[in-house]
C-alpha cells in the first residue's frame, strides 16, 4: 500500500509537488472526459450490458451519480468542441466551470467563452454567463416549506448537471444566482421567527413599500445594517472629528484611525507574500499593529495620522503570519 504521509517534505518541496499534482490531475481529467466522449458516441456501454453511459460510469467506473452526470455533460460538448478538453487539461477552466458553460458552448463561440472564463471562479463564470445570456427575473414569493421536503429551487436555479427528479433539484442551502448584468435571484429558507419579523417590517413599511416588493424590504434592511456595521467597524461618520489621544500603552484603536486605515487599504487584507501577491481577503478582518504590540508596537498619532502603525489584517482563520508579517508602509 502506498504511503501518503508527506511530513518528511520541506515547505518548498511540498509547494512544488502540490502544483505538479494539480497539473497531473487536470490532464488526467481531460483524458478521462475525452475517453468518455468517444465511448459514449460509440455506445460501447450497450455491449457491456449497461443501458446508458450514466449507468456505465456509475456501475463500471464507480463514479457517483453527480460526478458522472457532470463529466458526461462536459464530455459530450467536448467531442464537438475539443478546445474544452484542452482548457481543462491546461488548468485554465475547472470542471465545475465547464458544467456551467456547457449549455452555451458551441463550435462558433467556444474559444471566446473559454478565454473569458480562464482562471475564473464559479461565481465569476455565473456572472459572466448572466451578462451574456440574461434570464427573466424570478417572481418574488415567500412560501412555507415542510422540513422533510427541503426548499425547492425557483425556475432555472437547479444544480448544474442535475436532471429533473434527482436529489440535486432540492436545495437546503442559501444561494445567490445572477440572472443578468444587473439582477440576482436569491433563495434561502428562514425560520418561523425570522418570517414573523420580516412580515412585521412589511407591515411597518405598508405606506412606503408594496406588500409584493420583498426585495425592497430586504434592501432597506441591509442598508440600515450596513450603515451600523460601518460605524462600528470602520469608524464611518458624516461628521468626522479628531479623537483624543489614548493613554500610554492602550490598545484602543480610535475611530478616526479605523476610518483612515479602512479607506487607505480599501477594506482588504494587507498581507503580501514573498512573490508579491497581496491577500484578497475582505471577510473577517481585524486591525493589528504593523509592529507587534508585545514588541513595542503602538498607535502613531503624529505626522501621518492615517495610521501608518496600524493596519487591517486577516483574522484567526489565517495563520499567525497574517498579523505579524504584514508589510510596513
Amino acid at each position: 500500500m502506498k504511503n501518503y504521509s508527506l511530513t518528511h517534505l520541506s515547505d518548498e518541496s511540498l509547494r512544488r509537488e502540490l502544483s505538479a499534482a494539480a497539473a497531473t490531475e487536470n490532464e488526467a481529467s481531460a483524458n478521462l472526459l475525452a475517453h468518455i466522449a468517444e465511448f459514449d458516441f460509440r455506445k460501447l456501454y450497450l455491449p457491456a450490458a449497461f443501458p446508458s453511459m450514466l449507468a456505465y460510469c456509475m456501475g463500471e467506473l464507480r463514479l457517483s451519480e453527480d460526478a458522472a452526470k457532470k463529466r458526461i455533460r462536459v464530455a459530450r460538448m467536448g467531442r464537438g468542441c475539443p478546445a474544452i478538453f484542452a482548457a481543462l487539461g491546461d488548468g485554465r477552466v475547472h470542471l465545475s466551470g465547464l458544467v456551467l458553460l456547457a449549455t452555451h458552448l458551441a463550435p462558433g463561440n467556444a474559444d471566446e467563452l473559454l478565454t473569458a472564463a480562464t482562471h475564473r471562479s464559479m461565481e465569476d463564470i455565473e456572472q459572466l454567463l448572466a451578462e451574456r445570456f440574461p434570464k427573466l427575473d424570478v417572481p418574488a414569493s415567500a412560501e412555507p416549506v415542510g422540513a422533510e421536503e427541503g426548499a425547492a429551487r425557483p425556475p432555472d436555479m437547479a444544480v448544474p448537471g442535475a436532471e429533473s427528479g434527482s436529489p440535486g433539484t432540492v436545495n437546503l442551502h442559501a444561494r445567490v444566482s445572477p440572472r443578468s448584468a444587473e439582477a440576482y435571484a436569491v433563495q434561502f429558507t428562514r425560520s418561523r421567527e425570522a418570517d414573523e419579523r420580516f412580515r412585521r417590517a412589511q407591515d411597518l413599511l405598508g405606506h412606503q413599500v408594496a406588500t409584493s416588493d420583498i426585495a425592497e424590504v430586504y434592501d432597506r434592511a441591509v442598508k440600515e445594517l450596513l450603515a451600523r456595521l460601518e460605524r462600528t467597524r470602520c469608524g464611518a461618520t458624516s461628521r468626522p472629528r479628531r479623537a483624543p489621544r489614548p493613554a500610554a500603552g492602550s490598545r484602543h484603536v480610535a475611530a478616526d484611525v479605523r476610518r483612515a486605515v479602512w479607506e487607505r487599504d480599501k477594506g482588504q487584507c494587507t498581507y503580501v507574500s514573498e512573490s508579491g501577491r497581496r491577500c484578497e481577503a475582505r471577510r473577517g478582518l481585524q486591525y493589528d499593529h504593523a509592529r507587534e504590540f508585545a514588541r513595542g508596537g503602538a498607535l502613531s498619532f503624529f505626522g501621518a495620522r492615517i495610521g501608518t502603525k496600524i493596519m487591517p489584517v486577516r483574522s484567526a482563520e489565517g495563520s499567525r503570519a497574517w498579523g505579524f508579517e504584514s508589510p510596513r508602509l
